[in-house]
């Protein structure tokens, strides 16, 4: 049966070689990819068949199942370790329970729905839909746990990227100046969503006065007239930290080392510039620093080569 152990091995490693990436991308990514329930029975049966096939003399098949077999061991234990990737997402918000008044809903749907439209046909991996919903989420629970508006710090957490529409699809968008920084186009297309958008008149002055300052400076960690804008930059650092954060920032990066580095150094800075106990608790509680630790290590012992004289 000699052709048939060597057809069965040679698929055998093609299968493996498939899953390479997988393992690749999970470990650097610190995401599991792979569901429980399809790994689980999955490294059952390839072990099942490797009894079968030691039984009938097929050695090599027997060696190559059972290694396949091993690499979806170790997928399942990239996803027991990291998770689907959004474990710390699902920890905070868990926590959030808040009620708004009616009115307050009105304002959260037309802002909610307005980024929607925005981002439906420009998506962006890193600072788009996904991402503002997230930081609106923190900011909502930064808020509440502070004492704070929470339906402004919310707002502007759904609202504080919106200029980078404008940045990555400047086609869209010919009145605008893409040389300047997204806050800045952030702040000009919130004050033209303000003058021409009937659906804002809901906003009070005071409101909108508020929401143009949050956005203009969320880069900005002296800018405090607000407590909706320091809260808004805290929740907008937890979600460039952790596991989501390190897919983000290799999403951004795109394997430029000197943009990683960079990248890297800032996150650390954001560390010590957390404004709020509930944003610096948040942190220290899921360790959310960690996931860029092992990626710089990862990267500077990448860059150790030998020395001659």
């Amino acid at each position: 049966m000699l052709w048939q152990d060597l057809t069965i091995t040679i698929v055998s490693i093609v299968l493996s070689l498939a899953m390479l990436p997988q393992l690749y991308h999970g470990y650097t990514q610190k995401k599991g990819h792979m569901h429980h329930a399809t790994s689980i029975p999955t490294v059952l049966g390839l072990y099942v068949l490797c009894f079968v096939y030691f039984s009938l003399g097929l050695l090599f098949s027997t060696i190559v199942t059972f290694l396949t077999g091993t690499m979806w061991v170790l997928l399942l234990l990239q996803r027991v370790r990291y998770g689907d990737g959004v474990s710390c997402t699902k920890k905070v918000h868990s926590k959030v329970d808040i009620s708004f008044s009616k009115e307050e809903q009105q304002k959260l749907e037309a802002v909610q729905s307005k980024v929607q439209e925005l981002f439906a046909t420009r998506t962006d991996k890193v600072h788009g839909f996904d991402h503002a919903e997230r930081v609106a989420g923190y900011a909502a629970l930064i808020a509440s746990q502070e004492g704070s508006d929470v339906l402004m710090a919310t707002l502007a957490g759904w609202l504080h990227d919106i200029g980078r529409a404008v940045e990555e699809h400047p086609e869209d968008f010919p009145t605008f100046d893409t040389k300047k920084t997204h806050h800045e186009l952030s702040y000009e297309l919130l004050q033209k969503w303000f003058r021409e958008d009937e659906q804002f008149s809901i906003l009070t002055d005071e409101e909108k006065i508020e929401l143009l300052y949050d956005l203009r400076y969320h880069w900005n960690d002296e800018a405090d007239d607000y407590a909706s804008a320091y809260i808004l930059r805290d929740a907008d650092k937890i979600d460039g930290l952790g596991d989501i954060g390190l897919q983000r920032h290799h999403a951004h990066t795109k394997g430029n080392l000197k943009k990683a580095y960079m990248a890297l150094r800032l996150r650390y800075e954001w560390l010590y510039h957390f404004k709020t106990d509930t944003a610096k608790r948040i942190n220290e509680d899921l360790d959310l620093i960690r996931p860029f630790q092992e990626e710089r290590t990862r990267l500077l012992k990448k860059e150790i080569t030998s020395v001659e004289l």
